[in-house]
């Protein structure tokens, strides 16, 4: 059985998204299992840890692999012994960065990108992440195995290699959000992302959000949003 400590120990806070409970060696993961020291070095190149901070930690746990989302990376860890096998460097930009500034939020954390979103589509090829990105979501997709940017690639039809990600993922990195990609149940037998969480910086709209999706119909769905001054919305029947 594999089990997620989400303990809270100083600035760090350990948010955990859902996961499968599977059997392997790894039984127990608590806060110092992913200090980051055990990040500094990933696939043979080491980066400087002196500006390394551990917050919002989001986990995704794959067949082989567990995600971590951290602020500004997303880390590849080998699910048997949490070795880093791949990571990606996903900064926000340094205008975006002092846009959040001037509106009173701090450097570290609020104006980083902590990622908050990690999916796998079906064939896992490719990766669909969003992160805060300095109080303005931010959408990438990524090769899952090069980590690299990819433009509308197998069934993230939807994603561009980066974008706004409103209603994705949260403008706080302390915000709660939750989200779920699966292929059953939906239009025209597609696959489709859902997505909860606040779509506004002032937080005055929480959303669950379905982006647009292709059915094996060939069939395009537009994307669906609860309306927040209709409060049977999610009530009605609705395509």
């Amino acid at each position: 059985m594999t089990i997620l400590n989400p303990s809270v120990s100083g600035c760090c806070l350990l948010a955990v998204s859902v996961l499968t409970v599977l059997a392997g060696p790894v039984t127990y993961l608590d806060q110092e299992d992913l200090s980051s020291s055990n990040f500094t070095c990933c696939d043979g190149h080491c980066h400087d840890k002196t500006n390394f901070v551990n917050y919002n930690r989001y986990l995704v746990l794959a067949p082989d692999v567990l995600y971590v989302g951290a602020m500004n990376y997303l880390y590849q860890l080998n699910k048997n012994d949490l070795t880093c096998t791949k990571n990606r460097s996903l900064p926000a930009d340094e205008e975006t960065k002092r846009r959040c500034r001037l509106q009173g939020k701090t450097d570290v954390p609020d104006c980083q990108n902590h990622i908050r979103v990690i999916m796998e589509n079906n064939n896992r090829s490719q990766l669909f992440v969003c992160g805060t990105g300095a109080y303005f979501p931010t959408k990438y997709s990524l090769n899952r195995i090069t980590m690299q940017f990819m433009q509308n690639q197998a069934n993230f039809t939807e994603t561009e290699s980066s974008g706004r990600g409103n209603g994705i993922c949260p403008f706080d990195p302390n915000d709660n959000a939750t989200s779920l990609y699966t292929n059953t149940g939906n239009l025209g037998n597609g696959s489709a992302m859902y997505f909860g969480t606040y779509s506004d910086f002032l937080k005055n709209n929480p959303v669950f959000f379905r982006p647009k999706f292709v059915g094996t119909d060939g069939i395009e769905h537009t994307d669906k949003s609860t309306d927040q001054d209709d409060s049977k919305w999610l009530n009605a029947n609705r395509g």
